[in-house]
């Protein structure tokens, strides 16, 4: 432990002799711990100079208000009168100006609006300047205020606490752990004000019926193969003096660094301690640590093993109640039988010994254990046994091997974005909430688990309880392949080629020669996909989940990935495409390949037309594809001269004078929340490398943007993925101001919990905040049609960054440094297939390769591009403007203020309704 400790805060070490890194990895990581205090917190006087106001002459309440505003004014939004209309007394203005500001500060369209800058300003004139709440609040809305241009400014104070926090009832807010396979998510008891609730649960925990078991739904699958709960471990404050959790001072903190959730709490006269993790060595372990000086209950309560999809038909049958087989003192195990056969157990083992327990102090450690050995019988002996096993290893052996796993996952790469305050607000926010999804990633997957779902191990009740395939898992993917994340990314390739018997089951109707995937499938992968030609069938999930194994395999080591699982998954994905595609003569005589009718995920307004672009950008990446591996690996195979054959004649987009349509009968003409329409710009770069196209991605761009986000304007989307899509897209196309502001939009705005969870109608869905860490990685590194881009997607705004063994394709580690706006260096490593790299970087003037006995060749093309030749295998170069001498990286200081921007201090939570799943 000790040596680990040392070597995570080694501040000088050495990399190949290229390059210095000087990451502090303690300073890094636990500046963006969140941290959830608790207490009435400090007060504090915040004053402003104000004008008073007028009555606007417009009014709050749609389109027709923002017509009769006056021109240069705008007013917020057609819900300002739900925030304006709050009712104010003459007995505490100060109270009232605060719950207004937290209305302000938590209601996206009064975040969104330009004049939302000052609206905290117009209303603290408005209340502070009036003697009469009813007159400032006349028409019930502050928003018919404007500003009095001629009135001498005044300074207005009002009192307000400071670093307070009061307890979290919504799992979207609270602290979580875990280890890949189970985890725990912590939040209060919504109606026990002393019970601290503890969600447990295990990502592979799925119900299994099928034909002929006990409760088998027909056609029902979501309620027969769905994913299921565990259980909540409550701690119950018993003390004489009233104490419960909302009236103690304290705090809990996500510690990152070594991925653990700490509470530290006081009371007048009492105090608790708590410390809970997953030990990432005993897979189906975790532990938590209570020291107290009051009496506690600890006490576990199963959830109702059953589907928590909405709408049950009315013979769906839960499991059985869980069953307590063993209570006593130190231990309590529940069995929960599963009506298909087997079952899971839960086992807690509380150990109190007499050196850790005094007169006024109670130490207290909690062992448990989630075994789930279902369809067999055995999940309690198995239980016992990993607790067992726990004891032996004892309470430090786990915790060393726990914290020096965690110290070998981050280094893995580096990436630090933090800039002054005066430079670009939210910048270290948003390089904490990159850091935060590192350790969201690292608690939800291990490389011997199963594949990532929307919810890892925070199960909570929710209607999407398979894999969704028509987006989410594949952004919950993305940033392990440019963050050198393999070990975990491998789990979705192992979860395809695990069950190849099913995804060809899955497209029976297209021949033996095929394979799919459904929009949402099951543990067991059965979920069949719909027939082209009949209706308009969704069957694109299939191929784009190959365009994931394809970014993993392009980072692998070497090329057996590509040729050995990708080409043979690829080529039946496409088969069914061709098996279905048909040969119409277009209007100049030529005869083009084309698709029939499918669908693109959720755009609900699709008329029956051909050429869906999902489908046909899908295709096309497809056939390129197959095409690259064949003849750069020299891959025999029959089907090639087919493959270019329909390539060379295969019908472009459709396209109209809004760019991308949906397909060749319906133009997106309404708001949409997927990107799918736009697959031939983001993902699969069909176009983005050709400047002859670079309007229709811009048009395209700007006419989703518009509909869904209320324009660039705002950028007030409706969804996280949104948000990432256009992120990426605007840095594709050189609107690099634009791209960080959509990721910055979405971190601050309350669809971002205060842990970085999303959620959609209370629901989990892990990918969105996933996928913008991912889009910032492709702001610093981007690789695609065999180019590496370096800092290509980073605003000017962002005059120094830095990253360390971002992985791009072809298998190159590489790092670089920014420095007052120009590249200072790179460094290349080869850790994959490919010798040749061509980078494309802002560094100017004649460049050099270092070291300088390299054998390796540099060309350069000018703008900063240039051609690397000959790297051998393990091999580092570095290229910098020619006399660079100082190849130093570290993590950028950043701004103090956004540091633990994350928890309950800055981002708490409004709550948000609930809604029907699709």
């Amino acid at each position: 432990v000790l040596l680990f400790l040392l070597t995570l805060n080694n501040v000088q070490c050495q990399t190949d002799g290229s390059i210095t890194n000087k990451v502090n990895w303690t300073n890094l990581l636990d500046r963006h711990d969140p941290i959830w205090p608790l207490g009435p917190g400090e007060p504090q006087q915040q004053c402003f100079l104000v004008r008073k106001y007028v009555p606007h002459p417009g009014y709050c309440g749609g389109k027709s208000a923002k017509s009769r505003a006056p021109v240069g004014w705008e007013l917020h939004g057609d819900s300002c009168s739900a925030i304006g209309s709050k009712a104010c007394d003459n007995s505490n203005i100060s109270l009232c100006l605060q719950e207004y500001s937290v209305a302000c500060d938590n209601t996206p369209s009064c975040q969104s609006y330009g004049t939302s800058q000052v609206w905290h300003q117009q209303l603290i004139s408005q209340l502070a300047e009036t003697s009469n709440i009813s007159t400032a609040t006349a028409n019930q809305d502050w928003t018919l205020y404007i500003a009095d241009q001629e009135a001498p400014k005044q300074k207005v104070c009002i009192n307000v606490s400071v670093g307070g926090g009061s307890p979290w009832t919504r799992w979207e807010d609270g602290p979580f752990f875990g280890n890949g396979l189970v985890g725990g998510l912590v939040k209060f008891n919504s109606t026990n004000a002393t019970s601290l609730d503890i969600d447990l649960s295990r990502t592979d925990l799925w119900d299994r019926r099928g034909p002929g078991t006990p409760g088998y739904v027909e056609g029902s699958d979501l309620f027969n193969k769905p994913r299921l709960p565990l259980g909540t471990l409550s701690i119950n404050l018993q003390g004489a003096g009233g104490e419960s959790f909302g009236n103690a001072d304290g705090s809990f903190r996500t510690h990152l660094r070594e991925a653990y959730v700490s509470a530290s709490l006081s009371w007048k006269s009492s105090a608790l301690t708590l410390k809970a993790f997953a030990p990432f060595n005993t897979p189906e372990g975790i532990v938590i640590e209570v020291n107290t000086t009051l009496p506690i209950q600890v006490k576990f309560t199963p959830a109702l093993s059953a589907s928590t999809r909405h709408s049950p038909p009315g013979n769906y049958k839960a499991n059985p109640p869980a069953e307590q087989v063993i209570n006593n003192i130190s231990m309590s195990v529940w069995r929960q039988e599963l009506l298909a056969g087997g079952d899971y157990a839960t086992a807690i083992e509380t150990i109190v010994t007499d050196a850790e327990r005094t007169s006024n102090l109670t130490c207290m450690k909690l062992f448990i254990t989630i075994a789930n050995d279902a369809p067999a019988n055995t999940s309690v002996q198995t239980a016992l046994t990993t607790l067992a096993s726990m004891k032996k290893d004892t309470l430090l052996g786990m915790w060393s091997s726990h914290i020096l796993h965690w110290a070998s996952y981050y280094p893995a790469s580096f990436v630090s974005v933090a800039q002054p305050p005066s430079v670009a607000k939210y910048s270290t926010a948003l390089e904490g909430f990159y850091w935060n999804q590192m350790y969201k990633l690292g608690s939800a997957i291990r490389p011997d688990g199963p594949a990532l779902d929307l919810m890892g191990p925070w199960f909570q009740k929710s209607g999407w309880l398979f894999y969704w395939f028509d987006l989410n898992v594949q952004l919950q993917y993305w940033p392990l392949y440019t963050s050198n994340r393999l070990s975990l990314a491998q789990t979705l390739s192992a979860l395809v080629t695990n069950h190849s018997a099913a995804l060809q089951n899955n497209t029976a109707a297209y021949g033996n020669d095929t394979i799919g995937i459904g929009g949402a499938c099951p543990y067991d992968m059965v979920c069949g996909v719909g027939t082209m030609g009949s209706g308009s069938p969704m069957v694109g999930d299939g191929p784009w989940i190959m365009h994931n194994l394809y970014l993993q395999a392009m980072r692998e080591p070497n090329s057996s990935m590509l040729t050995q699982v990708v080409f043979p998954l690829l080529k039946k994905t496409t088969n069914m495409y061709l098996s279905k595609a048909f040969v119409l003569t277009s209007a100049d005589g030529a005869q083009m390949y084309h698709l029939p009718p499918t669908d693109s995920p959720e755009y609900p307004y699709q008329n029956l037309g051909n050429d869906t672009n999902y489908d046909l950008a899908l295709f096309e990446w497809s056939l390129k594809t197959l095409i690259e591996i064949a003849e750069r690996f020299s891959v025999s195979d029959s089907m090639l001269p087919t493959w270019k054959k329909v390539l060379s004649s295969l019908t472009p987009g459709p396209i109209d004078e809004y760019g991308y349509m949906v397909n060749n009968a319906t133009g997106f003409d309404h708001p949409h929340r997927h990107f799918s329409h736009a697959f031939h710009i983001y993902p699969l770069h069909l176009i983005t490398d050709d400047t002859s196209k670079i309007n229709l991605a811009e048009t395209t761009l700007d006419r989703w943007t518009n509909l869904t986000c209320d324009g660039s304007r705002t950028r007030n989307c409706p969804n996280g993925f949104t948000y990432d899509g256009a992120a990426s897209m605007s840095a594709l196309v050189g609107r690099q101001e634009d791209a960080v502001n959509y990721l910055v939009s979405f971190i601050t705005s309350s669809k971002v919990h205060a842990s970085t969870m999303y959620s959609e109608g209370g629901s989990p869905c892990i990918e969105s905040p996933l996928a913008a860490a991912n889009s910032l990685m492709e702001f610093l590194l981007d690789s695609w049609g065999g180019r590496i881009r370096v800092f290509q997607g980073l605003p000017k705004s962002y005059h120094d960054a830095a990253f360390v063994d971002l992985l791009a394709e072809g298998g190159f580690e590489v790092s670089a440094k920014r420095s007052n706006g120009t590249t200072s260096f790179v460094q290349m490593r080869r850790k994959g297939f490919s010798s040749d790299a061509v980078v494309d970087t802002n560094m100017i003037g004649t460049l050099s390769i270092l070291p300088s006995t390299s054998s390796n060749q540099l060309q350069q093309y000018g703008n900063g591009t240039f051609i690397i030749k000959n790297i051998q295998p393990g091999q580092s170069v570095v290229i910098a403007p020619e006399g660079k001498q100082d190849f130093v990286i570290a993590e950028l200081v950043g701004d103090a203020s956004e540091y633990h921007y994350f928890g309950q201090t800055a981002k708490q939570s409004p709550p948000e309704p609930t809604v029907q799943f699709d």
